[in-house]
């Protein structure tokens, strides 16, 4: 088929055209270092929807992902994922916090304007109490067809920027954060700390000492990103805290293992809302303390499916800590609650 120079400086106009009969194959993208599966998880949603539709589907009908992974600098991997782009129906882009967003969104959404599609974003930053998004953010998400977000704290600051979004919950593969039934708690805790040292974490240390006076064989799993692992040891190391164990965030075999290993999660920011890494904790059945943020509120209901915690109270973050670990019956019943999350 010949090309006009108008129509190739179109664009997206003229990759429309080559797809008038337009398919329903989702292409879902996972944005950015994503090692909590939530795209995968998005993917298994769309495909239990399209086999329990009661309406004949095209042989197109499909969900493909790309994962982080397979996005890359490397020529041959953007160009296999630019064959798949003109086929699809709709992109869907998700993004959980990791990794700058304009590197790893703002591509793959001029892209999939440029081919015509209809792009939408499940934007999971780990949102801030502190402000709202900044201009760039914004100006990429007003050119989205749909935006979903975890926190409707998250969708007021957006509201006031004059950009609708849904609430659509962060879902976690369940099967790989699952875990047998709580009946106790052994004292291992875990943590995911992405931005390294913060005012939570520090809490959270301080409680961790005050819980090894009674339980010495306590433990702390501080999951991270490898640039902040140095940084979080040496913080445990000048406060010779003994059982904090710093692992790879990145690493899904090391995460999938820290989530078996581990009977409380503790959600120790500040500024963050919905944080994905909490509703996985809660799909695999963990306890989860959390201090007693907007989005935390929204999920978290207070002694029924997990634990809120007053800000920098490192007294209260103890007592929650150790009335778990002597209450096996409070565990049980936290853990049967929290795992009626939606699931995939």
């Amino acid at each position: 088929m010949s090309q006009s120079r108008e129509q190739i400086l179109r664009g997206h106009e003229f990759a429309g055209a080559l797809t008038e009969e337009r398919s329903k194959t989702r292409l879902i993208i996972e944005a950015g270092r994503n090692p909590f599966a939530t795209g995968r998880a998005i993917a298994e949603i769309y495909k239990r929807k399209l086999s329990k539709s009661k309406d004949s589907q095209n042989e197109t009908d499909s969900v493909i992902l790309i994962e982080s992974a397979q996005l890359s600098s490397a020529y041959h991997k953007w160009q296999k994922f630019l064959r798949l782009m003109p086929g699809a129906g709709s992109v869907e882009i998700v993004y959980a916090g990791f990794g700058p967003f304009l590197k790893s969104v703002l591509p793959l959404v001029l892209i999939g304007r440029f081919f015509g599609k209809k792009v939408s974003l499940f934007y999971y930053p780990g949102e801030s109490i502190e402000g709202t998004p900044g201009w760039f953010v914004r100006a990429v998400l007003t050119i989205c067809d749909r935006v979903f977000v975890a926190s409707r704290f998250l969708q007021r600051q957006l509201l006031r920027k004059k950009i609708k979004s849904k609430l659509y919950l962060p879902p976690c593969d369940a099967k790989f954060y699952e875990k047998k039934e709580i009946v106790s708690v052994q004292p291992s805790l875990l943590v995911v700390e992405r931005k390294g040292q913060s005012a939570g974490l520090f809490t959270l240390l301080k409680a961790f000492e005050l819980v090894k006076q009674k339980y010495p064989r306590t433990e702390l799993i501080v999951l991270t990103h490898e640039e902040y692992l140095i940084e979080l040891q040496m913080s445990a190391a000048m406060r010779t805290l003994n059982g904090v164990d710093c692992r790879v965030l990145d690493d899904s075999a090391s995460l999938r293992k820290s989530f078996a290993e581990a009977d409380l999660y503790i959600n120790c920011s500040f500024s963050e809302t919905v944080a994905v890494a909490m509703t996985c904790a809660m799909s695999a059945g963990l306890p989860v303390i959390s201090f007693d943020t907007f989005g935390s509120r929204e999920l978290i209901e207070h002694n029924r499916n997990g634990i809120l915690v007053r800000h920098n109270d490192v007294g209260g973050l103890t007592d929650a800590i150790i009335d778990l670990i002597e209450s096996p019956e409070t565990v049980a019943k936290i853990s049967s609650e929290a795992k009626k999350l939606p699931k995939p």
